[in-house]
């Protein structure tokens, strides 16, 4: 019976789209065939973020070294009963072959692991290595690569213009969200690698959906409306790597029309401030470290394109009002706190029920934080600490405020009633209260956090008619 409720709850939320191509795909055989009428295209990038995934080799072998775990790269012998579902997905989106290791003995290894991973699929169409998430980051990765190194291997190019192909007959309109924006990027990285009439029309759709996605995501105060600061810092390096693809192959006029450098410095100013003054993100939602590029990556590979540069002027207090989040920088404190409703609401599954958490730095360290994330697995982990109780905020006798189940499902979500702020010289106050009790003991959370010269103060209290 909870299942059947949790189901409902979530389902109401979802887009008809999302529903209809779930179907469709499901029951849609995949087809990955291998083509060989291409051309490829002058293709040029200037600058890149170097990848923080390394290939470690040893003996000959090349090993991967994510989540903790470090394993010799055999496609044949990755599977989901062996390994978590997360670092097989990072060992098919081939971002470690942007790492510094570019010298001849390393392309010739990662040649070999290409041609390795070629020869799998070949065998396995059913891999979650075709999933057209993993496909679009390594499309990209694989053109960034064979840019930046001049690879002229034929089986190589040949395999990923197929796989350029395949995606844009599988654009994930039944996952939507930064998904899309993943597929957009990957459609236009391939469309101005090849040469030929179909990849110009590709290159086309990819555009297309690229605008209507920014125009829908991208909030009004520069946050991406899935709060989570790791996948924000996603997405504006998505962002800026096709800023960079457009600007070095002389497609100034599609970044006037998808206005992205104004986008971009919106990013970069969110990115700059839900960060902690040790340059790295914040733990709300679906974050952790060493997945996305921190601030600093960021605004070094903008200011190297003349987009965007730190303002060193010290802003004591900033409200994002869209994304929900307010920051406080004074007194030697760093305070980011969460008053944010759900923003993506068809598409909740990075959300955690951490509304009114906060983190907080003191003299530029972090002291109070919430959990992060290290697991995308159907586990009692995920379920964790996607929960109230691991975050900076208030639960009732373990009760959740926002319904998070399964690993990437949302339920009834708490709403923010009212907020309310005090600035002044003496003291910032940051008031807000939400409704994520009501429905089980119709109780009210209220949270106010003061800050003065030499005090820090978390005032909580519940208003509720009934026992809890």
């Amino acid at each position: 019976m909870t299942n059947l409720i949790n189901y409902a709850q979530t389902i109401k939320y979802l887009k008809f789209s999302q529903i209809f191509y779930r179907l469709f795909f499901k029951f849609k055989p995949r087809k990955f065939k291998q083509l060989e009428n291409f051309e490829i295209s002058n293709c040029s990038l200037i600058f890149k973020i170097i990848s923080k995934n390394s290939l470690i080799y040893k003996n000959k072998f090349a090993y991967f070294d994510f989540l903790s775990i470090k394993k010799k790269i055999n496609f044949f012998e990755i599977n989901e009963k062996k390994f978590p579902k997360l670092w097989i997905y990072n060992v098919h989106y081939f971002d470690y072959l942007n790492d510094n290791k570019n010298n001849k003995f390393y392309c010739k290894k990662k040649i070999d692991l290409i041609h390795h991973w070629i020869f799998f699929i070949k065998k396995n169409h059913a891999s979650f290595g075709l999933d057209p998430y993993p496909t679009s980051l390594r499309i990209v990765n694989w053109i960034k690569w064979i840019i930046n190194n001049n690879i002229s291997d034929k089986d190589i190019i040949s395999n990923l213009y197929s796989q350029f192909c395949y995606l844009e007959s599988n654009i994930e309109y039944n996952i939507l969200a930064n998904h899309l924006i993943a597929n957009a990027k990957a459609l236009i990285f391939g469309g101005l690698f090849f040469k030929n009439q179909k990849s110009e029309l590709i290159f086309l759709k990819g555009i297309n959906l690229l605008n209507k996605e920014l125009k829908k995501q991208i909030l009004q105060d520069g946050g991406h409306f899935e709060q989570s600061p790791m996948y924000h810092n996603i997405i504006t390096e998505d962002i800026l790597d096709i800023y960079n693809i457009l600007s070095s192959n002389n497609k100034k006029s599609e970044i006037q029309k998808l206005n992205l450098k104004f986008i971009l410095i919106k990013l970069l100013n969110f990115s700059k401030h839900l960060s902690h003054p040790d340059g790295h993100i914040s733990f709300f939602n679906d974050s952790c470290f060493d997945i996305a590029p921190n601030f600093k990556d960021l605004c070094n590979y903008s200011s190297r394109m003349k987009i965007y540069s730190i303002n060193k002027k010290k802003n004591s207090y900033i409200n994002f009002k869209n994304s929900g989040y307010s920051v406080i920088n004074k007194n030697n404190f760093y305070l980011i706190f969460d008053r944010a409703n759900v923003e993506s609401s068809y598409q909740a599954g990075h959300t955690h029920s951490d509304i009114l958490s906060f983190e907080l730095s003191y003299c530029k360290k972090r002291f109070l934080v919430n959990s992060g994330i290290n697991t995308y697995e159907n586990n009692n982990l995920r379920l964790l600490q996607r929960g109230t109780s691991l975050h900076n905020t208030l639960a009732i006798k373990s009760l959740n405020s926002t319904n998070v189940w399964h690993s990437f499902r949302t339920g009834n979500r708490a709403n923010i009633k009212n907020t309310r702020n005090i600035i002044n010289k003496e003291k910032v106050v940051l008031e807000g209260s939400h409704d994520g009790y009501y429905s089980k003991y119709r109780a009210i959370h209220l949270r106010s956090i003061e800050i003065r010269k030499n005090s820090f103060i978390v005032f909580d209290k519940v208003n509720s008619v009934k026992k809890y």
